[in-house]
């Protein structure tokens, strides 16, 4: 049976990136609105525990979990742009190719 709703394929991409979580909203806000002044098309954003070994030890604390949304095209400017505001001296910034429904990926490709 075929879907009745068209993906748009490729040139669509998740960034994936944390940030401290004592951070204020307010400042996840004003990155989150950095990112989007540089292409990014969406950010979601939610407080989340993470452990991870770093220097020999476990550890494990609240983060701010951000997952950006951005076209080929702009993907580039987005990175370097949280690259550049990150506070970790070795920051998360994971990225990968999506496939979406046709009329978001528009969207994400009108807006970025």
């Amino acid at each position: 049976m075929a879907s009745s709703a068209s993906t748009m394929s490729g040139q669509l991409y998740i960034i994936q990136t944390t940030l401290p979580g004592d951070l204020e909203e307010f400042k996840i806000g004003s990155f989150c609105q950095e990112l989007l002044e540089s292409g990014a098309a969406c950010v979601h954003y939610h407080q989340t525990k993470s452990m991870f070994s770093w220097e020999g030890s476990i550890q494990s604390m609240t983060e701010w979990r951000l997952q950006i949304k951005t076209g080929s095209q702009q993907m580039t400017s987005v990175l370097a742009r949280a690259e550049a505001l990150h506070p970790y001296d070795l920051p998360e910034l994971v990225h990968w190719e999506i496939d979406a429904e046709k009329t978001y990926g528009s969207w994400i490709h009108s807006t970025s």
